[in-house]
């Protein structure tokens, strides 16, 4: 047999065996679903809570429960998926600020003129907050944090701040100080320099 058609013949297989696999992935109302049954198992009043609130500690649960990672190429996995399916966008997006839809999704936290696809976008969610009174100079919990650079933009969710440093937690960020820090490969906790941050949302 040709060694090209084996070659040919396998190459056909696999493509289709990740193509079957692709479709066996969490769709994202059920990576919703799965971190609203871990907080709502966790935290008894969860539904009571304020929306930012409960923004935070989905937050919390994608970086400490799932550690979300992304798998295989850049901005691709399981999780990285269902997230940026939050903004409509498939796979090999840059997904912070996907991360941070999500995370609204999961504690049903509602953006009043900020479109699925237009929070995929940082600058975006810097137009909305200009235009609607939300920047602040100082954060709290449950502010997003944001910079936007020549170098790029990125978008986090405030944890604490404090003595001039934000405690966060980013998605698409690294574990620390090396690496890509607006394109890195997970969901991590983070303490940047308060400096670090060029503005700040109160929703």
């Amino acid at each position: 047999m040709d060694i090209l058609y084996i070659i040919r013949d396998v190459s056909v297989k696999w493509t289709t065996f990740f193509k079957i696999i692709r479709l066996l992935n969490m769709t994202t109302g059920e990576a919703i679903a799965k971190t609203r049954q871990v907080l709502e198992e966790r935290y008894a009043n969860y539904w009571s809570l304020a929306p930012n609130e409960r923004m935070l500690l989905a937050a919390s649960v994608l970086a400490d429960d799932f550690r979300v990672r992304e798998e295989g190429e850049n901005n691709h996995g399981e999780w990285i998926e269902a997230i940026l399916g939050s903004v409509r966008l498939e796979e090999g997006y840059p997904w912070c600020a996907a991360f941070v839809e999500f995370c609204c999704d999961v504690a049903k936290f509602e953006q009043v003129g900020l479109s699925d696809r237009a929070s995929a976008a940082v600058n975006e969610w810097y137009k909305w907050a200009k235009a609607n009174g939300k920047l602040v100079t100082m954060p709290i919990r449950g502010d997003l944090c944001l910079w936007i650079k020549d170098s790029g933009n990125h978008i986090g969710i405030v944890s604490q701040a404090s003595g001039g440093y934000v405690n966060s937690i980013e998605g698409n960020t690294t574990p620390g100080v090396t690496g890509n820090q607006r394109d890195g490969g997970g969901v991590y906790r983070r303490s940047r320099q308060l400096k670090s941050w060029t503005h700040f949302i109160r929703m």
